[in-house]
This record gives C-alpha cells, structure tokens and sequence, in this order.
C-alpha cells in the first residue's frame, strides 16, 4: 500500500481508471445502501422477480424492441436494490474508460488533457437520474456501446496493422449503442470530426481533398450501419404507436428559429446552470464532502505531469462544440429539452461528453498556470461530487417514504382480492406514481394470475380516465405496455393517501366524505372505496426488494385497528390504540383517533366513545362532520342526552 501510495502520488496518471472509479465512488456511492426503486424501474424489477422474460420483452416492443438486454444481465444477480445500485456505478465508470479511450489516439501526447475531460465526464453535474438504476441501465449500456465503437474507429486510424480487427469491434458495437436505443445517435456523428482531426495530424502534408477521402473512407462503414439503422428504426420497425414523433418543418429557417433557442437554453444550461445547483447550501453532509474531495483532488492533481505538448485548445473547442450539439439533436427534434428537471435531465447524457470537452477547455484556456488549473478543477469537481449526493438524499428520502408507505399499506391490507384498482388522489411520492405504481403493488402482493394480467394497478385521481368512470360507476380495463389490468365490477376499487402534515396511510371510507383534509374529488369518490377488497391473510412483503419491516410506531398501530374493526373486532382496536399511547405514541393528526371512537361506539361504550372524540378533535372542529356522521349511524341505539351532547358540542348541521 505505500508503494502505491508513492507511485500514486508521483504520476496519478498512470492509475487513471482508477482515479475515475474513485471519482465515481465520491458521486454516487455514499447513498447507495439507503436508495431503491424509482419511476420505470418498478415494471422490469417485477417481470425479473416474477421471472417473466417474455413479458419484459413485450413491455419495451411498444418503442424499443431490442434495449432489454442490460436488464437479463444484470438481472440474473438478483432484484436487491443495491445490485442495481452497483451496477449502476460500474457502467458509469466502464463509460468513463470508454471516453478516455476514444480520446487518446487523438491526443496521444496530452493525457492530463484527457484526464481532466474524463474526470468532469465521470461526475458532471445536472444528470440527476443516476439513482434510477434499473431503468437507465439500458442508457448506460448503450453509451458504453458507443464509446467502444468511436475508440475503436479512432484506434483502427491509428493502428493500421489492427485495422479490421478494430472496424470489426467498432461495427458491431455501433450496431449495439444503436439498435439498443436512439439516445446516441446524434453522437455517433462525431465520428467524421474525430477522424478529420486524426487523420490532418497524421498526412498534415496533404491537401483538404485527400484527407477528405481518407475521412470518408475510414467512416464508411460506420456509414452503412448508421443506414441499416434508419432503414429498421423508419420503415421496418411497426410500433404500436410513435413515441417520439418528429414535427419539424421543411424550410430550413423555420427550423432553425423552431430548434433554436432551445438548443441554446440547453447549452446555457450546461455550462452554467448545472455548476450553479452545484452552490445549493442544503444538506451539510454533502458539503462536507465536497470541501473534502476538493482538498484531496487538490493534492492529487497538482502531482500530474504536465503535458509533453500544448494542448490543441481550438480542436478541444470544436469537437466540444459538436459533440454537444450533435448529440443533443435527436432530443431537440422530438421536442424535448435537457433542462427539464428531474426526470428530464436524463436527456443531458446525450451532451455530457461535449459538456466536459469544453469544461476543460475553459478551464485549459483562462487558467495558465498547471497549479491553479488543478485546484480550480478540484473544486469544481468537489462541487459537482457534492451535488450528486444531495441529489442522491432526495432519492433516499423518497425511497424511505416509499418503503413506509408499502409496509403501512400492507399493515392495513394483508392482502388484496385481486382486480382492485388502488387509486390515489396524485403520486403517492415525488418520485413514483401511475401507472408505475401498479408494477410496485403486484410485487407487494404475491401475484395469483397469470400473464399478461395483472391483479392490481394503481390509477390517480387527478386524471379525468380515473375519475370519471368511478363516478359512472365504471369498471376499468386497461392495456399497459402488454400488461393488462382488468376490474370486474365497479365497486372493485381501494382509495388510498398519505395523510397531511406527516400523518398515517389512510383509506378512505363513506365517512371520509366529511373530511376536511382531502379533496373535494377524494370527498366524491370516497362512497366507492370498497374495504372488502382488503383481505385478512397475507405474506409479508418481499425484504430483498422492500427491505425490512420499520419500526412499528403509531402508523402501524392506527392500521391495526382499522383492519381489527373491519373484520368485526373492535376489543382488538382499543388494545392496539390504548397500548399505542401508554408507548408514548402520538398519532401526528388527532383525527387518527376516530377507530378508537369507532370500536367504543361497536362496544356500546358510550362515554369511552365521547370521550375519544374529544381526542379526535384535539386539532380543532374541522373534522367534527366526519366525528358526527359516525356517530350518526350509531344514533338509534346511543342514549339520547350523550348524542344530544354529542351533537351540540361536534355537529356544525
């Protein structure tokens, strides 16, 4: 170790791949124990747990037919998050390498150049979807492709002696960065300004026309596979629909001043918007480790020997320029922009490799001095490190959200009766949501059907195909990709929410209709929520995807005893609540004692049961119509001075 230590700190260039690992494992690592599935990694995550290939096949016909082959081989370690997470981080790195690859035979004499470009590739910021693990492995995948292929052709110039060998790898993995998704195609025209660069520094003595028919020889392969590419994709590929419409206009100005000005926003946004998220004072860990990583790198960089030779800044420019605009153009034509937040931004991988190319020029260009240059680029990429892990804390914290709200579903609702449609007012977190959701909840629950059919999916309210039919007293049919969701009756639904201001998993009921606390669409709908869809007996959910049971505090106990007085127990509610609260636990909203007023209104205790509305009404008497209606169906049988009392102290009608 200190041998390596000493050799490290005399030449970090010789252990680059590593240093880029390293990098990597600062940006993206610290979280990943604590992070888990988000958006469209919950369908392939079911079909490799439930061991249905074909179904995954069929789930990425519908727009990319060929792109699930990250997902067999990743998926053959298993659906443990922290799997994916890795294998994530890995790609990402095998990425890198690919870059520094395809960059030497160009700059063979400046690979503190290289070095540089490949560091700010590695962990440049405003890509926020690396903790989207299972889903983007097709992207990550597809750009390993695409660097093989361009270092490959760039190292076949090169080589002459390997040519075939290397046009051969380099065909082939064009053929596969293509075919398994549009996102670098763009990219992949970059190859004619490599080459022009290459081949100018090797017959400088020639003239434009003979370098440009060694250009247009050396590309010609890659030409036809682009062609055969085009050919499929445009007019042999039949998709159920076009995903990714292009509506461009055949006059060139129109299309100019139509692509534009969103080009240049996200070029703006790439040079400048990303580094200044980068400043966001949130999260003091992530500080932490910036000012950490920043002294660190310092001490690293300034070790790096300069250059053999200057660095040719103005090729460095332009390929950044190209690379960028280049790559970004398929995103642009179908009327998507890499500024988009969130989700959006993973459109910015397209552009990374521009980004970085003319990051490290400004910083090669205006910075003169190889010492100042380093610690300039040390913290910049401190604060780029810093950012991908307060990007990580928002997944965590989703991720831990997520993981309350399935153990709390499953604490209220062991099991489902299959062909319930679960319907949520909006996304029950920030990061997940229809119909995604619905891949979630059939891994929550063991699946009784067989495919393509599944036994529940999850709808939003806040859509008019969700709300109206329950109001028309409509069932659902529904055809996702393949997967296809069925409810046989109309009152085959389960309204569920995360209560405000921090409180339990509710579902909703006829006397949510008087709650204060939720929508007037969720007050509609609330008549319709079927609680004999909620079955007594079920298995736990999944550990190795859902992790293990948290900690079972109020949430857990509010559960309990709605399920105990669903089916017919209320002695078990009270003892559940009662020793809730002899625990010191607090529900966060004091409606949540209503099952307690509700089970001493099923005993007949009428005083216990006045004596928990007051309880329920700590928070104030917003919710006293909901208190009254459930005291109303007990009106018969409760004596007349406690109901009078009752409704004079609680009723507002």
């Amino acid at each position: 170790m200190k041998r390596f230590l000493k050799n490290l700190a005399q030449d970090p260039l010789r252990y680059a791949p590593w240093l880029y690992l390293l990098a990597c494992l600062l940006a993206y690592a610290p979280l990943i124990p604590w992070l888990g599935f988000y958006w469209d990694d919950w369908p392939i995550i079911l079909f490799i747990h439930n061991k249905q290939w074909g179904q995954l096949l069929t789930h990425f016909s519908y727009d990319r037919p060929f792109s699930p082959w990250p997902f067999f081989i990743v998926g053959q370690l298993g659906t443990h998050p922290l799997v994916w997470h890795i294998s994530a981080l890995l790609m990402r790195w095998l990425g890198v390498l690919g870059l520094a690859w395809t960059l030497k035979p160009l700059w063979p004499r400046q690979p503190r150049f290289i070095f540089y470009v490949a560091l700010l590739f590695a962990i440049y910021p405003g890509y926020l979807t690396q903790p989207v693990s299972v889903t983007f492995a097709t992207q990550l995948g597809a750009q390993i492709a695409l660097f093989v292929s361009l270092g490959a052709m760039a190292h076949a110039v090169t080589q002459p002696q390997r040519y075939w060998r290397y046009t051969a790898l380099g065909m082939l993995a064009g053929l596969v960065h293509m075919f398994t998704m549009e996102y670098f195609v763009g990219l992949d025209l970059v190859r004619a300004a490599l080459l022009w660069l290459i081949v100018r520094r090797q017959h400088n003595k020639e003239d434009y026309s003979a370098s440009a028919k060694r250009v247009a020889l050396q590309w010609a392969p890659y030409l036809l596979v682009m062609a055969a590419w085009l050919f499929w994709r445009f007019w042999l590929l039949e998709l159920p629909q076009e995903p990714y419409p292009l509506e461009l206009s055949r006059n060139p100005l129109r299309l100019l001043a139509q692509l534009g000005p969103g080009a240049l926003q996200d070029f703006w946004h790439a040079l400048v918007g990303v580094w200044r998220l980068t400043l966001e004072p949130s999260f003091w860990p992530a500080w932490a480790l910036t000012a950490t990583s920043a002294i660190g790198l310092t001490w690293l960089l300034k070790r790096a020997p300069d250059e053999e030779q200057a660095v040719p800044l103005r090729e460095a420019a332009w390929l950044g320029i190209l690379a960028f605009f280049l790559g970004l153009l398929p995103i642009w034509i179908t009327g998507n922009r890499a500024n988009e937040a969130d989700y959006g931004s993973r459109y910015l991988m397209a552009g990374l490799m521009g980004a970085s190319l003319l990051a490290a020029w400004l910083l090669t260009k205006f910075i003169r001095s190889p010492g100042w240059r380093a610690v300039a680029l040390a913290v910049v990429l401190g604060l780029a490190i810093g950012s991908h892990v307060r990007n990580a804390e928002h997944y965590r914290q989703d991720w831990q959200t997520q993981r309350d709200i399935y153990w709390q579903l499953h604490w209220r609702a062991p099991n489902i009766a299959p062909g319930t449609a679960i319907i949520t007012p909006d996304r029950l977190t920030p990061l997940t949501g229809e119909p995604l959701l619905g891949a979630a909840l059939n891994m929550l629950y063991p699946i009784r059907s067989e495919a393509p059919v599944a036994d529940l999916w999850n709808l939003e309210l806040r859509y008019s195909h969700t709300l109206d039919p329950i109001l028309r007293g409509e069932s659902f049919d529904i055809n996702y990709r393949g997967h296809i969701f069925r409810s046989e009756r109309p009152d085959s639904v389960l309204i569920v929410r995360m209560a405000p201001e921090g409180g339990c998993l509710w579902t909703l009921s006829a006397y949510d209709a008087f709650n204060p606390y939720i929508t007037e669409e969720e007050r509609q709908v609330a008549l319709y929520s079927n609680h004999a869809r909620i079955l007594a007996q079920g298995t736990p959910p999944v550990a190795n995807i859902f992790g293990a049971e948290p900690e079972r505090g109020w949430c857990y106990c509010y559960q309990q005893a709605q399920l105990a007085i669903q089916f017919g127990d209320p002695a078990a509610a009270i003892s559940m609540l009662t020793t809730a609260e002899s625990r010191g636990l607090q529900p966060a909203l004091s409606i949540e004692w209503l099952p307690l007023v509700q089970a001493h209104l099923m005993l007949a205790e009428w005083d216990l049961a006045a004596e928990a509305s007051q309880r329920a009404l700590a928070d104030g008497p917003a919710a006293g119509a909901m208190l009254c209606a459930m005291w109303a169906d007990w009106q018969a049988q409760a004596p007349g001075d406690v109901y009078a009392a009752i409704t004079q102290a609680y009723c507002t009608q």
